[in-house]
């Protein structure tokens, strides 16, 4: 699970993304599952937009390296 900050826009649970690699490569997926957090726990969300803090599950994402809707 990727956990990161949106920046701008909407992440949708089941959408299509492209992982934007630090070697400057670029890799198409799926999310699979989204999780949201509330008090100290994490729970499964459909959608979430600008400004929230999210875990994405379906990629293994390394520091410098971004998500980007296709």
């Amino acid at each position: 699970i990727a956990i990161g900050r949106i920046k701008n826009g909407k992440i949708s649970s089941q959408e299509q993304v492209t992982l934007l690699k630090a070697d400057g490569t670029a890799q198409k997926g799926k999310v699979v599952k989204l999780f949201g957090f509330k008090d100290l726990g994490r729970v499964e969300i459909q959608e979430a937009s600008a400004g929230d803090i999210v875990g994405v599950a379906g990629f293994q994402i390394f520091k410098s390296e971004k998500l980007s809707l296709v």
